[in-house]
């Protein structure tokens, strides 16, 4: 058994990409996994440099990983950056020897060397209670879900679908800052809507007031207990547009791709689908928490609300 000093931890590059390819898919159990998807998610997104560290035995074998994405975060009227940890792995050969612990702190390092020392986190059951117990997080205010149901067969609509972004309609809509929200610019979305590999596919749906083209949203699906379901990833506007008339063509779209329902994740700029006929609010699916950066700030993130979608996680 692998002892935990004898392994070295260390800031990845993204040369180690295969590396880190081949741990997750054989850890975690994840066939499809690429090396196109790893790249693009935590070495090509603009901002602040990825925080994914390593941990490689005697033998230059990977042995375990963490990563934390950040994220510029709209609070107190003005921006913070936040830090979300998104994958904690570790061999099954090293578990046990306190390897967990090692990485997660040296993820934190890497972020307090960029100076961001807060960080909202969704761990999975396994992981929550060493979150809480040892790396000094507390319990947030799980977003909830709003779930929509959508028409069924011979009433499932057609809509164009666009394949870019207007840039005109992109820089206007962009950057928006509302309270507990990320900040997205125009370099991000592009990023994260237009560069997605494949085999994360997206469909981006125009809003329209009258023929005027005012805003977009952003569609992707999942299977879950074999039902399909589209998960509002993002959807932005003009400044001051009015929302609530554009739930309509947003909840068509979805229905064009075969779904059952829309969901969309709690955020104060999407109430309109919280508000709109037969949606169901889902409470508690999520193990939210948070950790400030001192006993202060801690206790103002574990009570509010933020605004997410589902563009921000990598769940999608």
């Amino acid at each position: 058994m692998q002892k935990s000093d004898d392994i070295r931890v260390y800031e990845a590059q993204r040369t180690d990409v295969p590396r880190i390819k081949e741990l997750i898919r054989i850890e975690n159990d994840e066939p499809g996994i690429t090396e196109t998807y790893l790249d693009w998610w935590y070495f090509q997104a603009p901002g602040s440099r990825p925080s994914v560290v390593i941990a490689e035995n005697g033998q230059n074998q990977l042995v375990g990983m963490t990563t934390m994405r950040n994220f510029p975060l709209w609070h107190r009227g003005q921006v913070v950056q936040m830090a979300m940890p998104q994958k904690v792995l570790t061999a099954e050969s090293v578990r046990g020897k306190g390897l967990f612990g090692r990485l997660y702190r040296a993820a934190e390092a890497v972020n307090a060397g960029q100076n961001v020392v807060n960080f909202l986190a969704f761990p999975n059951l396994v992981a929550r209670p060493i979150y809480l117990a040892k790396f000094s997080y507390v319990v947030g205010q799980s977003p909830d879900i709003w779930l929509i149901p959508l028409p069924m067969g011979a009433l499932r609509p057609r809509v164009k679908l666009h394949e870019r972004f207007d840039r005109a309609v992109l820089a206007a809509a962009a950057g928006q800052k509302v309270e507990n929200t990320f900040v997205k610019d125009a370099e991000y979305l592009i990023w994260r809507y237009e560069q997605n590999p494949l085999e994360k596919p997206v469909y981006k749906v125009g809003l329209y007031r009258g023929d005027t083209l005012v805003g977009y949203a952003v569609l992707a699906t999942t299977v879950k207990r074999g039902i399909l379901l589209a998960c509002l990833m993002d959807m932005f506007c003009l400044p001051g547009e009015d929302m609530r008339p554009l739930v309509g063509q947003v909840k068509r779209a979805a229905a064009s791709l075969g779904a059952y329902a829309l969901l969309t994740l709690e955020h104060p700029q999407l109430v309109c689908f919280r508000d709109t006929w037969m949606t169901y609010t889902v409470k508690n699916r999520f193990n939210f928490i948070v950790k400030g950066q001192d006993a202060q700030w801690a206790e103002d993130l574990a009570g509010r609300r933020f605004g997410f979608t589902f563009g921000d996680l990598d769940f999608i």
